[in-house]
């Protein structure tokens, strides 16, 4: 579908915070009303992703084979999912809220930052190891 691969696009280029039904529409040469009748609004794109996120995660968690369904540890589910987000960050961004406006209070939502970049970096130094 020709909304959802341009948003895609415009997701990866700019970043979510680019992405607004208006700009879609402009993108593909449609009226906002197109758009409309296909995505309720912005949110139902967004919620599109989250569950192409999530299916994305199942496919490659089954294609893991016997050695991952044993890692039943939090650390081995916890490198599993530092892991996706690293490799598919713009998935991980909204699935999980990160960098995103949501509804907690401004130095709640610096200190979920401060703490998601830490594990990030972290995670990169372990991976070039």
């Amino acid at each position: 579908m020709a909304i959802l691969t341009t948003a895609w696009q415009m997701v990866k280029e700019e970043g979510w915070q680019s992405l607004s039904i208006r700009r879609i529409a402009e993108a593909i040469e449609y009226s906002a009303p197109v758009i409309y009748d296909h995505f309720e609004n912005k949110e139902a794109i967004l919620a599109e992703f989250v569950n192409e996120g999530f299916r994305y995660c199942q496919k490659n968690q089954a294609g893991k084979g016997k050695a991952h369904r044993s890692a039943k540890t939090a650390q081995g589910n916890s490198r599993c999912l530092l892991g996706f987000g690293l490799k598919q960050k713009e998935y991980y961004q909204l699935m999980y809220g990160v960098g995103m406006a949501c509804c907690v209070g401004e130095s709640q939502a610096d200190d979920k930052t401060s703490f998601v970049n830490l594990i990030m970096i972290l995670l990169s130094r372990r991976c070039e190891k």
